[in-house]
């Protein structure tokens, strides 16, 4: 019976300490601290009683551990250990379900005590320390010693803020001096109070703590001190919490395993963040809610911590637990000599570790040309040595632990040390050059794709001097590995199961990356550690994360699924059934594509804001190209992006495939999927000479490389051999304006006389919005936004695209003068992403930008006509099809297959509320007047057109090739 009711008495004290650990920081939402009410005076009461119970269990430990701890050096190494391995393991466990950054949480479960992440668990350490040091005064200095460290208490309850510094991430001070109270209490002869006078000024102080808590709503004026006496630190709850500590029938028999593992997982950070996240949010904070999930969660903790006491009982762990105590009862002489014989044995690997870790430091500082790196977003240049070592640390370690893994898989399978570790730092050398030479011509890093043409491309550009220099470093490290192997010999025996172990350890690491972009527990880890495998900017990417990382990032491609019944005679058929088809539309069409000038013109970030539920404007900011949705082929595109995703616009209008086929982990065509095939048609492949232009730089999206695979002739880019000219910019902004655009593409279209095709891409409008670039922004204003939406941003905004409308009137009227035929597809890529509307409510509007495709006047004398059904709604892959059809072109079978597409089918678009499941249909079709329509609404014929088209982009773009050579 009295074993039973200890448990409990145990049990309950956890479970008090947990809560008052755990449910605070999830924030309930009835919490405000500035309301002058009955109900945030009861909140006060309610976190003051949950403030008593740490304060309990560190009496409680103070008490229990002054009799029991003899070894002060050994219980600090294992509660330091012990508090080290469960927050580790929580950590790896909240990552692999969770897709937040946990990089600070991993910290803290690393350096719980430099970060200070577990303030009791510090507390008691520091107090395991000052304990045992006061056994060693004289009755009347503990006695002293106690009353001081009260007083101490009481002067800080006085002043809030703390004059101490404490706050509620800052007690570990405070905890040890109430672990010095327990501690001293045991000491009878200290307080003589009887239990009666116990409970007698317990009683006091906490009815007179009440008093003060429930008037402290109304005594603070700016909520910044509403809670001083609803602290641990309030003198009035520690006196309670020794009151209820003295009035305990004895002390209880405390678990030490368990109480300090249930303290790290309720003190963990990790903990708060993951449930805040996930499930406090899903709940928007209900109180009641959020209650009943903090006991859940403790019942777990408990459990586990309870099941983590017997898993320590391990033969193995036992005897690591001997270890520890038979160390620390030897001298410091002693100590120093194990030390150094343990480092000796263990040299090699720490060596070796030592080496990889530089590799990675190197890898990672060789692929910036300047001594600062962008951060991206907001967050401005990093040095980059400080953004290496104090930001990417994590991702630092997991290159080294791949680099050090390869060294060990060779050195278990030929058992030579220093072989081994050259093999791997020779090969490194070679994978760091290789990207310092790329970087240095394409502005892009290594990547999968390269190594298909290891033997010419990436060779080719590789100085002869380079080869010398890379000749002569190898000659001499194998000098060295010789001398070593010789002279030095690295002798190790292995055993089977360690042998075992690091031979598939490399494998399966690597294996992992075939999983990496695929929602699940490697994606959710990869993200908890901060990897931002940045595909739109694949050099980017190597900055941030390193190239071995950003090289594996993009090993994991899963292009798209397998339509149904995919088959080289099942594409025979289709292909011969579309060339029928394209004969037929060939015997009313008199032009040729590749005889006309082309312009497919991407507008940045273009939109006009009316359309977004929320925003009402004063003037409409671009009247002309209003005016051309009306009266030529226009209407509205469907864009797969929002606030971003330009190079995903351009490749569906290039190839007329849509990116809603694709899997999820497909984010950027561009740089994950065009520059490993081996051929990847688009609407070049109709014309004999084509140009892009871009007024920015032309490293983003790998489109230096994409253009030369789709078979652009040339590509005009800041800073490429085929100069930007006439460059303009408006008042303050960075960015070239959409004049230079024109005049650029202009100038082309009047260099080239024969049949061409221009992609053009603008810049102008690009983010950010809130920096007041322009100086008449006054004219054109939001008079009203949307909840959640900066005024001044889309103010900015507006003002841009109106500049954009003014240049293409002045364009268009420019190429009607021009005796050539020349279409232009103007089209917004996406919106910005300024708006604050919802995306499950507002998502189609989100996603519906401007477009128009007009014919200039001397094609128009020559059959080009506007179209007048299926323009109202219209996505980037239908263009192909839309401007053959206006332009009376012919077309080749594919392109009778896009025809189908446009005139049979709705638009379609990714689903905009959908999460990333991987293997979910991301179709979303619209149709003509702006509703969502369902595919099992679809007649027979449109099922087998959608059909045939989901089996010409799988087949081109993951699938076996087949219609490859009819389309040559």
């Amino acid at each position: 019976m009295k074993k039973k009711r200890e448990k409990i008495l145990y049990f309950l004290v956890l479970m008090w300490v947990g809560i008052s650990q755990l449910y605070w920081q999830l924030v309930p939402r009835f919490m405000d601290y500035q309301e002058q009410s009955l109900k945030n005076s009861f909140i006060q009461i309610v976190k003051g009683l949950t403030a008593i119970g740490p304060n309990v269990l560190i009496l409680l430990l103070g008490a229990c551990l002054s009799w029991r701890l003899k070894n002060v050096e050994s219980q600090l190494i294992k509660v330091w250990l012990n508090t080290f391995v469960v927050g580790s393991l929580l950590c790896l466990t909240l990552a692999i379900f969770s897709t937040e950054n946990l990089t600070q949480p991993i910290y803290d479960a690393i350096l719980p005590i430099a970060r200070n992440s577990y303030p009791i668990i510090s507390g008691v350490l520091l107090g395991m320390i000052i304990g045992p040091a006061t056994d060693q005064l004289s009755i009347r200095w503990q006695r002293i010693t106690l009353w001081l460290i009260l007083s101490i208490i009481t002067i800080g309850t006085l002043f809030t803020p703390s004059i101490y510094g404490w706050s509620e991430n800052n007690l570990s001070i405070f905890y040890s001096l109430i672990f010095v109270l327990g501690w001293l209490t045991k000491q009878n002869g200290l307080v003589t109070w009887n239990k009666k006078i116990w409970l007698l000024v317990g009683l006091v102080a906490f009815i007179l703590n009440l008093c003060l808590e429930a008037i402290m709503p109304w005594l603070s004026l700016d909520g910044t001190t509403v809670s001083r006496y609803s602290t641990s630190t309030d003198i009035l709850i520690v006196i309670v919490a020794m009151a209820i500590v003295r009035l305990l029938p004895e002390i209880l028999d405390l678990s030490l395993v368990i109480t300090f593992t249930f303290l790290t997982l309720s003190e963990a950070t990790g903990i708060s963040v993951f449930l805040n996240n996930t499930v406090v949010r899903a709940m928007n904070g209900a109180a009641t809610k959020v209650g009943i999930l903090v006991l859940l969660t403790l019942l777990i903790i408990l459990v586990l911590s309870y099941l983590w006491q017997y898993i320590l009982r391990i033969p193995k762990l036992q005897c690591l637990n001997e270890k520890i105590t038979n160390f620390t009862e030897h001298s410091f002489t002693k100590q120093v000599v194990i030390v150094k014989i343990t480092v000796y044995g263990l040299l090699p690997n720490i060596l070796a570790f030592g080496v990889s870790y530089l590799i990675a430091l190197i890898s990672m500082l060789m692929v910036n040309d300047s001594f600062t790196v962008w951060a991206g977003g907001t967050n401005g240049d990093y040095n980059i040595f400080a953004y290496a070592l104090g930001k990417r640390e994590l991702l630092l370690l997991l290159t080294a632990i791949i680099v050090f893994s390869a060294i060990k898989f060779i050195q278990a399978i030929i058992n030579r040390y220093w072989v081994s570790l050259a093999i791997v730092v020779i090969f490194n050398i070679i994978f760091i050059i290789g990207n310092y030479i790329k970087i240095q011509a394409r502005f892009e890093p290594v990547l999968p794709a390269d190594l298909s043409a290891i033997n010419t491309e990436l060779l080719k550009m590789v100085d002869r001097r380079v080869y010398m220099i890379a000749l002569i470093a190898i000659i001499i490290i194998i000098f060295f590995v010789v001398f070593l192997e010789l002279h030095h010999p690295v002798k190790i025996r292995w055993s089977w199961p360690y042998r075992f172990i690091y031979i598939i350890g490399l494998p399966i690491l690597l294996t992992t990356s075939f999983f990496w972009n695929q929602p699940g527990p490697i994606f959710n880890l990869l993200r908890a550690i901060d990897d931002e495998p940045t595909f739109y900017s694949q050099l980017d990417g190597a900055k941030r994360n390193g190239p071995t990382l950003q090289f594996l990032n993009n090993v994991d491609l899963e292009v798209m699924t397998k339509p149904m019944g995919y088959s080289a005679e099942t594409m025979k058929q289709l292909v011969y059934r579309y060339q029928s088809h394209a004969n037929q539309l060939n015997r009313i069409r008199s032009n040729n594509l590749g005889e006309q000038t082309i312009i497919f013109n991407l507008s940045e970030s273009f939109a006009n804001p009316e359309r977004v539920p929320g925003i009402k404007l004063t003037h409409n900011p671009i009247p002309y190209i209003t005016k051309m949705t009306h009266h030529t082929t226009g209407g509205l595109m469907l864009s797969s992006g929002y606030g971003g995703g330009t190079a995903n616009m351009e490749y569906m209008t290039l190839t007329g495939y849509s990116l809603s086929n694709f899997l999820p982990m497909l984010s950027v065509p561009y740089t994950q999927l065009v520059t490993k095939l081996e051929t990847d048609p688009s609407i070049i492949d109709n014309f004999k000479y084509a140009v892009s232009i871009h007024p920015y730089y032309g490293v983003f999206y790998s489109r230096i490389a994409v253009y030369k695979k789709f078979g652009f002739n040339r590509f005009m880019y800041l800073g490429g051999k085929d100069k930007i000219k006439h460059l303009h910019y408006i008042d303050r902004s960075p960015y070239l304006s959409d004049r230079t655009a024109y005049e650029n593409t202009l100038d082309q279209i009047k260099d080239h006389q024969k049949g061409q095709f221009i992609n053009l891409i603008t810049m102008q409008n690009h983010l950010p919005f809130d920096q007041n670039y322009y100086n008449n922004s006054s004219k054109y204003r939001a008079a009203k936004v949307s909840k959640g939406t900066d005024k001044a941003s889309v103010d900015d905004y507006i003002t841009g695209i109106h500049y954009t409308d003014k240049y293409v009137e002045q364009f268009i009227k420019q190429i009607d003068q021009l005796q050539k035929p020349i279409t232009i597809v103007f089209y917004g890529d996406h919106l910005p992403g300024i708006y604050g509307n919802s995306m499950k409510k507002d998502g189609q509007e989100l996603h519906e930008t401007d477009y128009f495709i007009y014919s200039n006047r001397y094609a128009r004398q020559h059959g080009a006509k506007p179209l007048k059904q299926n323009v109202n709604y219209t996505d980037p892959n239908n263009f192909i099809a839309m401007v053959a059809k206006q332009t009376n072109s012919k077309v080749n079978w594919y392109q009778a297959l896009l025809t189908d597409v446009y005139e049979k089918l709705p638009a379609v678009t990714v689903n905009f509320t959908q999460s990333d499941d991987s293997k979910k249909d991301r179709n979303e079709f619209i149709n003509q007047k702006g509703k969502i329509v369902s595919v099992k609404s679809f007649t027979k014929k449109q099922r087998q057109i959608w059909h045939d088209y989901q089996l010409v982009q799988y087949d081109v773009t993951a699938g076996h090739h087949y219609v490859l050579k009819y389309l040559k």
